[in-house]
């Protein structure tokens, strides 16, 4: 996949998210129906699945290795205890979008093409945006599930 097209697909799921995240508030972002996932668990988990491609790359994250791994590849439920306060983790996921974005306005071929333990960092990205268009929808249906709880 090439980089104009990772920037599109990542800025079209920046904006799905967006749009659901209206929804949600410090009181309702625990909430899951269906036996699905809650609002602070998606968000947690797609901030931490943006960090990984920039982790392999060398480049910063804002979480720790240890988080990325928490809310990473194949994350546990969230437990309420280990909810992360939603004020903190819009930030966190704005910074993390904002840093991926950044990383991909500075990445060439070459970038994409360095081995990680998972493959290429391009072929990671192109695995990890439609892994999150994926969680942008489950988010979409949850905020849905709330407005109509309302």
């Amino acid at each position: 996949m090439h980089i104009s097209t990772l920037q599109m697909q990542y800025g079209i799921s920046f904006e799905n998210i967006s749009k659901s995240l209206a929804s949600f508030n410090a009181d309702n972002h625990l909430d899951s129906f269906n036996n699905g996932n809650s609002a602070n668990w998606l968000i947690s988990h797609i901030t931490a699945t943006r960090q990984i491609p920039l982790m392999f790359a060398g480049q910063e994250t804002i979480w720790k290795p240890e988080q990325i791994q928490r809310w990473g590849r194949e994350p546990a439920p969230l437990v309420a205890a280990e909810a992360i306060d939603w004020q903190q983790l819009l930030g966190d996921l704005e910074t993390s979008g904002n840093m991926l974005m950044g990383f991909l306005a500075t990445a060439n071929e070459e970038t994409l093409a360095i081995e990680t333990p998972v493959g290429k960092i391009g072929s990671a990205l192109a695995f990890l945006v439609t892994h999150e268009h994926h969680h942008s929808g489950q988010l979409a249906y949850l905020a849905s599930a709330i407005k109509s709880q309302e």
